[in-house]
């Protein structure tokens, strides 16, 4: 038998929106700038222009929910990013995001309102 390995090109749509646009409401994504598998089916998204971090079950297409920064809200405070580049999860779910914009990668624990800066000096734009 023979094994034969390709992409598929048609891709699958598993969060955001099926037309393209940006939305603001938390099921609505604008500039997503990095993706993270958080389990099978589950991925967090730094979603830059909405300044938040979602969490969205793949597949389901209003399942989009902000869990850390303000929506819409770009600024420097403790719960608030300006352009968040990348997010992962450590090994005790505190979620690591790269605030780019900020110069700084802020930890914030499961079910925080607000993050702390591990490294960089924080909000000098």
């Amino acid at each position: 038998s023979v094994c034969s390995l390709a992409w598929n090109p048609n891709g699958q749509t598993v969060a955001g929106s099926l037309t393209g646009v940006a939305g603001a409401a938390p099921n609505g994504m604008n500039a997503p700038n990095d993706v993270f598998l958080e389990s099978p089916t589950t991925l967090l998204v730094a979603a830059g222009g909405n300044q938040v971090i979602q969490r969205w079950t793949t597949g389901n297409l209003n399942s989009g929910a902000n869990i850390a920064g303000q929506n819409g809200g770009a600024g420097g405070a403790n719960n608030q990013f300006r352009t968040p580049a990348s997010v992962v999860v450590d090994a005790n779910g505190n979620l690591l995001v790269a605030d780019s914009a900020n110069n700084r990668i802020q930890s914030w624990a499961p079910g925080a309102v607000v993050g702390t800066t591990i490294a960089g000096v924080g909000n000098i734009v």
